[in-house]
């Protein structure tokens, strides 16, 4: 028992506050790598919120496409989903003209407003 106690006892006298300080910087380096992970933003929601409104058939297309795969990814709330979903239907009306017009203001509101949420 007392080979043990030479093994694991500090071998000089500042070993036990080294050990200490070497914990907490290891501690401090976890929950600073936590941190940054936690509010890095997803690439699916970084491309929800970049979309280009000038083009009214393909932000449709973009924004029905970036929905799938967000349902399919479960990223999102289901509030947030279904809020989402809600105003993919009303770009159907774009998404399927031959010659659609450009995005209503109303409709570019909404969008503003859904990329504050996300």
């Amino acid at each position: 028992m007392h080979e043990l106690a030479d093994i694991f006892e500090p071998i000089t006298p500042w070993g036990l506050p080294l050990v200490i300080v070497g914990l907490c910087i290891l501690i401090m380096c976890l929950s600073c790598a936590w941190f940054v992970l936690s509010k890095r933003k997803n690439p699916i929601i970084k491309q929800l919120q970049s979309l280009d409104v000038r083009d009214s058939k393909r932000f449709a297309k973009d924004f029905s496409a970036l929905i799938t795969k967000a349902r399919e990814s479960k990223i999102l709330k289901l509030s947030t989903l279904t809020q989402l979903e809600e105003f993919s239907r009303d770009l159907d009306v774009y998404k399927f003209a031959p010659t659609p017009p450009p995005l209503d203001s109303h409709l570019i509101a909404r969008y503003q407003r859904i990329c504050e949420i996300l």
